[in-house]
């Protein structure tokens, strides 16, 4: 609505500037007495597509389109606020958790060992990736504006996920990366029993 409206200014202070002797009320432009140099116009363009792109924000909607453009070819399937990706030992999972304190979320990532029951558990093996930018600034919290294009670092979020999960394909490849681990206090003790940690 805010965009509309902004629009709508812009096309008459647009209307102002090229013919001086513009009504707003009637709504008809006037011949021009004279013409504005081009230079106060290009600037004035080019200020009004900054305060549209502030005006643009991304929302959920936007934030799981970026999910399926990147995690749907790679075979995951979406259910809810879930991306599943099953191989005949593991289920890889990418998962987008929203925050009760606020506009902002988080992406959770993990695997499921298929011969272990969950119970109650929504991941064997549980991550979360950082969504912290440059500037200390949590990129997914739609809140705040941050320099850049918020898409875009989603997509490096996703695909250095991906990474992780190009490189663990079984049950032994599980056991090499958590003995990398300076801890496993947040793995299940079921699950460290049946991996033999």
């Amino acid at each position: 609505m805010r965009a509309v409206w902004f629009i709508g200014k812009f096309q008459l202070l647009l209307n102002c500037t090229k013919y001086p002797n513009y009504s707003p009320k009637s709504r008809t432009p006037q011949q021009p007495q004279h013409v504005v140099g081009n230079a106060i116009l290009t600037d004035i363009i080019q200020y009004n597509i900054v305060i549209l792109a502030i005006l643009r924000h991304m929302d959920k909607k936007d934030l799981i389109n970026v999910f399926d453009n990147i995690l749907k070819p790679k075979g995951f399937k979406r259910s809810g606020n879930y991306w599943r990706y099953y191989n005949d030992e593991l289920e890889k999972i990418v998962n987008l958790q929203k925050s009760q304190w606020g506009n902002q979320y988080y992406i959770n990532y993990g695997f499921n060992i298929a011969d272990i029951q969950r119970e109650g558990l929504s991941m064997h093996i549980f991550r979360r990736i950082s969504s912290i930018d440059d500037n200390n600034k949590n990129i997914l919290d739609f809140a705040i504006e941050i320099q850049g294009n918020r898409s875009q670092m989603v997509e490096k979020l996703l695909n250095d996920i991906l990474i992780v999960f190009n490189e663990i394909n079984s049950v032994t490849d599980i056991v090499n990366d958590l003995k990398k681990r300076s801890h496993l206090n947040d793995v299940p003790i079921k699950v460290k029993e049946y991996l033999g940690l």
